[in-house]
């Protein structure tokens, strides 16, 4: 690892969510991905809109969407319908490899990290 890995802040839908933190959910698709990412803050969206917990990003895959759907199917939380529907045309599909998911005793707020608004996928945290 090493060279200057930062923190993410990465907004998911509750029902991912809840498949993350129960374990059943392993890979986190997106179609474009943070660089250097260790830990990934997970922002629950609407109607939650609080900060729930985190996970540590162990590896980024990168490849086609057939190709990554082969690989990580099992773990996603997702149905293939849903996946597809997802990456669209998409030539390349990336996934967040998630261990160590982690819920917080208490949810945040995103005034109290001094954020305005949740991002639309991800955003690098100082």
């Amino acid at each position: 690892m090493g060279q200057n890995m930062r923190n993410v802040l990465i907004s998911i839908k509750p029902e991912f969510v809840k498949l993350i933190f129960s374990g059943e959910k392993l890979f986190e698709y997106r179609k474009r991905v943070p660089s250097n990412v260790d830990i990934a803050l997970v922002y629950v969206t609407a109607p939650i809109k609080r900060i729930v917990g985190e996970f540590k990003i162990t590896k980024i895959l990168s490849m086609s969407p057939e190709q990554l759907w082969q690989e990580t199917y099992l773990q996603s939380g997702l149905s293939h319908e849903q996946f597809l529907t997802y990456f669209g045309n998409s030539s390349v599909a990336y996934a967040l490899a998630i261990d160590n998911a982690n819920l917080y005793d208490s949810p945040i707020e995103l005034s109290d990290i001094n954020i305005k608004r949740a991002p639309q996928s991800w955003q690098y945290l100082d």
